[in-house]
């Protein structure tokens, strides 16, 4: 006996004037929402992009390619409901835009229960994300890179503490992650500081973490302390290597986003940053690493 073939469903024949109009309604859903509705293959595999800034309650600028989330929601209802359609597919590359219509988004694609998968192609915006990794499977290309920053809006903060755990799920696919201004949460309790378990998974990845010299991000009472700032900051590294890894730290200062604080004022303080390490018995070779190597390095295997 022959074994049988699974059936294929078949797709109804169009006259002329039916295919004509088909085609049309296809070019212009590809050209007013970047959607394929439906393939010509074995599997009809819905493509969703994502693109641009994403447009929630508020209306984007004209000048802007936007991806307005009022269109998104009804085609993923769709896609959940329409039994011809198998699997979803879909592509990023976003530049921000309204955070919380994001997440909602992000949501609403993880509740798909058919097969799902998300394509990075680019855009440099931490809303992408939990867009990236909401589907089943996630790939982001070897050019693409995912920046993440805090992200403020209506009141909620999505800084690197916070959404540092969507890399976990990038697994592999990350090769490399950079916390450009952050210190020891267990020091400072400030927000955008580094709890050790993240300093931990942070050197884990082989990433670096800047060491931010604003003094709230050293110290809860800066004015009122008798300590030199720069002797807390090296207290701060201390603390990051024995979290993290000695090649975990490197300097982020953010000079420029403070202003009228005594110390430190610009990168003449360096030297005395070092000389605070001296006193803390770091070796030569890991201030090395600190000042310029561990930073390098990062970028090197990124950009290679």
């Amino acid at each position: 006996m022959e074994p049988t073939s699974k059936k294929t469903k078949s797709r109804p024949k169009l006259n002329p004037t039916e295919s004509a109009a088909l085609q049309r309604l296809e070019h212009d859903l590809i050209t007013d929402s970047g959607t394929v509705p439906a393939t010509k293959g074995r599997h009809a595999i819905h493509c969703l992009t994502v693109i641009g800034t994403i447009e929630g309650h508020t209306l984007a600028p004209d000048a802007q390619k936007t991806t307005k989330y009022e269109h998104v929601i009804p085609q993923l209802v769709d896609i959940e409901e329409d039994p011809e359609i198998e699997g979803l597919l879909v592509i990023l590359n976003t530049v921000g835009g309204d955070v919380e219509a994001g997440l909602a988004l992000a949501e609403l694609i993880a509740g798909v229960n058919k097969p799902s998968a998300t394509l990075v192609l680019g855009g440099g915006h931490s809303i992408g994300i939990p867009l990236a990794v909401s589907a089943r499977r996630s790939f982001i290309v070897p050019t693409a890179t995912m920046t993440v920053h805090p992200v403020r809006h209506s009141g909620m903060v999505l800084g690197v503490p916070q959404t540092l755990r969507y890399f976990e799920q990038m697994q592999e696919r990350i090769v490399g992650f950079v916390a450009s201004h952050s210190n020891a949460r267990a020091l400072c309790p400030h927000q955008r500081n580094l709890t050790d378990e993240m300093l931990h998974m942070l050197g884990e990845r082989g990433g670096v973490s800047g060491l931010n010299l604003f003094p709230n991000f050293l110290t809860t009472d800066p004015k009122h302390t008798e300590t030199p700032l720069l002797e807390i900051a090296a207290g701060h590294i201390v603390h990051m290597m024995n979290a993290g890894g000695s090649g975990c730290v490197g300097l982020g200062s953010d000079f420029d986003g403070f202003h009228g604080e005594s110390q430190p004022k610009d990168a003449s303080a360096m030297q005395d940053l070092v000389w605070a390490l001296h006193k803390k018995h770091v070796s030569d070779d890991k201030i090395d690493g600190i000042l310029y190597q561990n930073v390098s390095r990062v970028y090197r295997e990124l950009l290679h």
